[in-house]
Parts: structure tokens; C-alpha cells; sequence
């Protein structure tokens, strides 16, 4: 299924991601060997799923994702937390600023950079 993010001019940049929408609205990345990321507009959530067994790699690859999240200003560190799903953690997606750029958008283009990086 293709995700197509609409915008009233031409965008500066396209990226792709192994990228489903599930039937409740959520987008599941499942790009990254260690990790699921699940982004909930409905529930203002991201989570991060663990793919494999819980091992050190699992928690410093979820980890390091929300770290990374934090220092480019995409989410509060504050809000960080262990999920109510076993080997999650998730965090708290911030509202919309009036003059600001769409959150869901500047968390989609952070997850694409940070795996070309990883």
C-alpha cells in the first residue's frame, strides 16, 4: 500500500519507507532489522516494537531511535516511556504549532533520515 502525504505545492524532497497503513490509521515502518515503529496520529503516539528476543541490541537500537528523535526537537524526551507492549518503548507525538510544520510529516522525514544514517 502506498502512503501518499498531500501538499499544496511541490515537494522539496520524497522518501521512501517500508511503510504500511493499517486499518485503524496507524503507519507501521517496518525498515530497520531490530525494530518495528508504529506512528498513531489518532493517539498522538510513536512506539518502537522490538523484532527480535529482548537483548541489549533490541532496548539500544529503541533507545538510540528516541535519542535521536529528541536532538533533532521531533518529540519531548520528557514523554518517553517503556510501552504497555513487551520490549516497546514509545513517546508522545507534540501538537501541531499554528505556524509550525506538520508533526506526523517532520517525524516521518526523521525516521527516513536516521535510517540512511544507521
Amino acid at each position: 500500500m502506498k502512503i501518499v502525504i498531500r501538499l499544496p505545492e511541490q515537494p522539496d524532497v520524497v522518501i521512501r519507507l517500508d511503510a504500511r497503513k493499517t486499518l485503524d490509521g496507524n503507519i507501521l515502518i517496518q525498515d530497520h532489522p531490530y525494530m518495528d515503529i508504529i506512528l498513531s496520529p489518532k493517539n498522538k503516539k510513536i512506539i518502537a516494537l522490538s523484532k527480535v528476543l529482548m537483548d541489549d541490541r533490541a532496548y539500544y537500537t529503541q533507545s538510540k531511535f528516541f535519542d535521536y528523535l529528541y536532538k533533532r526537537g521531533a518529540i519531548d524526551a520528557s514523554t518517553v516511556q517503556a510501552g504497555n507492549i513487551y520490549a516497546s518503548l514509545e513517546a508522545t507525538i507534540p501538537e501541531k504549532q499554528p505556524d509550525g510544520p506538520e508533526p506526523i510529516e517532520v517525524i516521518l522525514f526523521c525516521i527516513f533520515k536516521y535510517f540512511r544514517e544507521e
